[in-house]
């Protein structure tokens, strides 16, 4: 089973049927599949990657953690939130524990669908599963907030970073003043800009003087 004969389907519920007589194969090499489903995150087929790994998994093929947060990306890319998850939800009902990456993909993804409230959701909840959010993760909720013109939310998440022995960068702060931006804060981002990141000793880029 290739891309193209994925890509010509008309439903991701015609999967099944395409996909059903090479799971015999699949069970003597693993590879196929993931270099399907690889494909089909490059393209951004996030429904057609959903499909696939719960096929996978209702046909008793391995799954790991890898493979769905593979899956995840493909909804990173569309912005497909709640398909991410919904993923994210299953992947303990298939005795598979989701990493960092397989967070950071969801609250990505949160951030393209501009659902900034699953974002720090999600942010808030890793910790209690023994993750530990890295700058990328919280950057991504903070963006989530910014799309939303949610700037205080923005600067809350901003501002807990350093208690979680995480420093913001640039990206951190770019973020926030865009949230201020839409917000029509345009104060508040100029105090960002000259108060609050050389407190920090962090610079300024190019980024920064075009939000």
């Amino acid at each position: 089973v290739d891309y193209a004969a994925v890509r010509a389907l008309s439903s991701p519920s015609q999967l099944p049927g395409l996909l059903a007589p090479a799971v015999g194969s699949w069970r003597q090499d693993p590879w196929p599949p993931r270099k399907l489903l690889n494909k089909l995150r490059q393209r951004g087929k996030a429904e057609l990657a959903a499909e696939l790994v719960r096929f996978m998994r209702s046909s008793n093929l391995d799954v790991n953690v890898f493979d769905v947060t593979t899956a995840i990306g493909a909804c990173k890319r569309r912005g497909k939130w709640q398909l991410a998850v919904d993923l994210l939800n299953e992947m303990p009902e298939w005795s598979i524990t989701p990493n960092e990456v397989s967070y950071l993909s969801v609250i990505s993804a949160c951030d393209q669908g501009g659902e900034w409230q699953f974002a720090l959701a999600l942010l808030a909840r890793m910790p209690t599963v023994d993750l530990t959010p890295d700058i990328i993760s919280y950057n991504a909720a903070i963006s989530a907030c910014g799309r939303a013109s949610q700037w205080q939310q923005a600067f809350k998440v901003l501002q807990d970073m350093p208690g979680h022995s995480v420093p913001p960068d640039a990206i951190s702060f770019n973020a926030a003043i865009s949230a201020c931006e839409g917000a029509g804060l345009w104060q508040r981002a100029l105090q960002v800009l000259d108060v609050d990141m050389p407190a920090l000793s962090v610079a300024a880029d190019r980024i920064t003087y075009n939000a």
